[in-house]
């Protein structure tokens, strides 16, 4: 950001702290530990989990059996990236499609994840709980239910598919979605699909992430 000065001293004069920017393999260790954290608290987790956040400019994947211990990369797809780069008509066409999908599955593919090891698969962040929200057809956003809602490989299939054929005013029609994330959810759930057909476990969608992985340590 461009006043990023401004901003550090306009915190520092009213909080009295200067903000401090975490590197992305933190941030990611940060978002595992929450998600795990938050489902150990519900039950068992089979473990090693992948953890996925899909962003707007990356998609962060980790992989381990706790935060301390999982490793994973940060790829440049996230859904404003994809669409900007490849979606570019409403709605997008099978050839730009197509294109996308091959970018896509190339950096997952060069990625070095083991797809084949994780037990568990969550999914922090907006575009994971978006995409829960319109498979349960709620009427409105629920944290509660959101939080723990489990998404097969054909149910983020069907969904990936039905976004893409839909102009974004069509998008804009389902009760739960943020007017901001209406044209590019397609990416989204594109970039969602391919990583679902790389695993043998389903998204368990969860609300808690970087904060929760912060108290998770503190408690540790």
């Amino acid at each position: 950001a461009g006043n990023r000065q401004e901003f550090y001293d306009g915190v520092e004069s009213r909080l009295g702290v200067r903000p401090e920017i975490i590197p992305g393999q933190e941030e990611a260790q940060l978002s595992f530990g929450g998600a795990v954290a938050a489902a150990q608290a519900r039950g068992p987790v089979a473990l090693p989990a992948l953890v996925m956040d899909v962003g707007g400019g990356s998609t962060e994947l980790f992989v381990g059996a706790d935060a301390g211990s999982a490793s994973g990369v940060s790829l440049d797809m996230g859904s404003v990236r994809i669409r900007e780069r490849f979606l570019h008509s409403d709605p997008p066409t099978a050839a730009e499609v197509g294109e996308a999908t091959a970018f896509i599955d190339g950096l997952l593919d060069s990625s070095g994840i083991d797809f084949a090891t994780p037990a568990t698969w969550f999914g922090v962040g907006g575009t994971a709980t978006a995409l829960a929200a319109i498979v349960l057809e709620l009427p409105a956003y629920d944290r509660a239910l959101v939080d723990g809602a489990t998404l097969t490989r054909e149910q983020i299939a069907a969904l990936s598919e039905r976004l893409l054929t839909w102009p974004v005013a069509r998008v804009l029609q389902i009760p739960t979605m943020v007017p901001g994330r209406a044209d590019v959810i397609c990416a989204g759930a594109l970039i969602v699909r391919r990583i679902a057909e790389r695993l043998a476990v389903p998204l368990a969608v969860s609300e808690a992430d970087i904060l929760d992985g912060l108290v998770a340590g503190l408690l540790a």
